[in-house]
């Protein structure tokens, strides 16, 4: 009995003979380069992408976008995009690459845009960039290019007890510009009142 269950078992094993059948190709994702530098203005690089199953991509940053966002498996150059930085900062992003469980995050770098400043002859201190500027140098009153009023009263803001005027009252003239300096005043409410009231 055991030698018929033994020549069974054997001719069951030859009968499965032949070649072994291939093993299940292991997955696979790479993308190069792994990181992307930029300059501050708007341009485009790209990534080799190539992965053995369907993989898509997808990054938090309104600045960066990419072509194409997915593709089957194979062999795919994806175009990265930036826009201009018009700020006076580094920024950092990334996109990611994703196929089933692997993950390529492809970091992204782009440079702070280059900032003119506007007098040259003004030194702006130790890592700061100046932008903008008013020297108070010309005229009696702040310039209405660069400044503007905002008026109102009677709890007019957050429920405030002072009124907010277009730079005078009558005659009387509270915001000024003299020797460089600009000047603010502020009167009490009454003579406001007063002041309103003969008017």
């Amino acid at each position: 009995m055991n030698i018929a269950y033994i020549f069974s078992l054997l001719l069951t094993l030859l009968s499965c003979g032949g070649d072994d059948p291939a093993p299940s190709q292991k997955h696979t994702l790479s993308a190069t380069p792994l990181s992307l530098n930029f300059s501050e203005i708007a341009q485009s690089s790209t990534i080799d992408i190539n992965s053995t199953k369907e993989w898509g991509a997808y990054s938090n940053e309104d600045w960066i976008s990419f072509t194409p966002s997915s593709s089957l498996a194979n062999e795919t150059k994806m175009t990265v995009t930036v826009t201009k930085n018009s700020s006076n900062s580094k920024r950092n992003g990334s996109v990611v690459i994703r196929s089933g469980d692997l993950r390529q995050t492809v970091e992204i770098t782009q440079e702070a845009s280059e900032v003119t400043p506007p007098d040259p002859s003004i030194t702006a201190p130790e890592g700061y960039t100046l932008v903008w500027h008013d020297e108070f140098n010309e005229g009696t009153r702040p310039s209405a290019t660069n400044w503007s009023y905002e008026t109102g009263g009677g709890g007019w803001g957050n429920n405030e007890l002072q009124h907010y005027v277009a730079g005078s009252i009558g005659s009387e003239q509270l915001a000024s510009v003299n020797d460089g300096i600009f000047k603010i005043v502020a009167k009490k409410d009454w003579i406001y009142s007063i002041l309103n009231t003969y008017q």
